[in-house]
């Protein structure tokens, strides 16, 4: 009894202390992470194994202001799984379902799997984004056959192009100045490899989207690199040109009309 009162009169010593000088724990902290930088991970991995209930219960609070019971409640009125599809857990290893809220309001909607929390993330939680999509998915494929046109000479000895293995396989200083020296040449071997068509095809479908994304009006991906050529996974056929944020959209809702207007539906209901 004695050691137990004697470990709480430390610990309210403790947090008088760390309420009265923040800047010297704070310095104190990042010292011994400057010496010792392995300690404090190590630390920290052996305290969340040890009570991940706790962790998750103040993770809960201090980001969405929920207890662990009414976590728990949304998902029972959700009957257990994602509010847009079947999905019971998320599939990047993580157990619980996304917690999904406004980021202006801070109101939570609802429970989601990963995916669909990602995507409302990348489309900012805008319906008329989702109703593009959905509009562009029900388009006819585009006949690359119309806009295939020449394809680009090769820089091989007597015309003959190099093989694919000796241009794109290696990893050496070789390979890196043959690409530098020949950027366009290889970026069409990947367009015919990966989607069957030719550069100039590439550039015909740009023109035919005015030079910019089908969903949107970014000219490039975020990265500054071209617009993602965009496929049906299952018949290859080419769609369109997007951003990488919307070809990345429509991966995460698996090109499923149905799950984009169950998630317009779900925006627009909690207004």
């Amino acid at each position: 009894m004695i050691d137990e009162e004697r470990r709480a009169r430390n610990r309210e010593s403790t947090q008088r202390y760390r309420a009265r000088y923040p800047e010297r724990v704070k310095a104190s902290r990042l010292r011994g992470k400057e010496l010792h930088p392995g300690r404090a991970n190590e630390a920290s991995r052996k305290y969340r194994s040890k009570y991940p209930d706790r962790i998750r219960s103040r993770h809960l609070e201090e980001r969405f202001g929920i207890t662990p019971v009414e976590y728990i409640c949304l998902l029972t009125a959700q009957e257990g799984h994602c509010a847009i599809c079947e999905r019971t857990s998320n599939n990047n290893g993580k157990a619980s379902l996304s917690i999904d809220h406004d980021h202006i309001t801070g109101k939570i909607r609802g429970l989601l799997c990963w995916q669909h929390n990602s995507l409302l993330g990348h489309i900012k939680d805008d319906p008329e984004q989702l109703r593009r999509l959905i509009k562009y998915l029900g388009r006819p494929p585009i006949d690359v056959i119309q806009l295939m046109g020449e394809r680009l000479p090769s820089p091989g000895r007597n015309g003959q192009r190099r093989p694919r293995e000796v241009c794109l396989g290696g990893r050496n200083e070789s390979i890196k100045r043959y690409r530098q020296r020949n950027s366009a040449l290889v970026k069409e071997w990947g367009l015919l490899h990966k989607y069957g068509i030719t550069q100039a095809c590439y550039d015909n479908i740009l023109a035919s989207q005015d030079g910019h994304c089908a969903i949107c009006d970014r000219t490039t991906s975020e990265d500054g690199k071209p617009l993602s050529v965009d496929h049906n996974h299952r018949t290859g056929e080419i769609r369109g040109l997007l951003c990488w944020r919307h070809n990345l959209v429509l991966g995460y809702a698996d090109d499923n009309i149905d799950q984009l207007e169950k998630l317009i539906k779900y925006l627009t209901d909690q207004h």
